[in-house]
């Protein structure tokens, strides 16, 4: 990796950067700010997870970036005890 730019190709041709930015238990307050100046740093990979209670940030930094939903990779994960179908979908909503 030489740029935060920098991806790589998954096997269904999909592009993923090279460096995420995790959500989990950021400090300093104010969640969504921190988001968005990762995503004005130049942050496109995001993870986050239901435990870590940081989607709705992430889902308000994505609107007020201004940036095209599409350049940004979002991985969100459900805990231990939210596994299987409908645990998950209710997880998701």
């Amino acid at each position: 990796m030489k740029s935060i730019n920098d991806t790589y190709t998954l096997s269904n041709g999909l592009n993923i950067p090279c460096l995420g930015f995790g959500t989990y238990n950021p400090k300093g307050g104010d969640n969504c700010k921190i988001i968005r100046t990762a995503m004005e740093a130049g942050y496109r990979y995001f993870d986050t997870a239901s435990l870590y209670g940081t989607e709705r940030a992430l889902g308000q930094a994505v609107k007020e970036s201004g940036i095209d939903r599409k350049e940004l990779f979002i991985a969100s994960k459900v805990w231990i005890d939210e596994m299987g179908y409908t645990e998950t979908k209710q997880a998701f909503e």
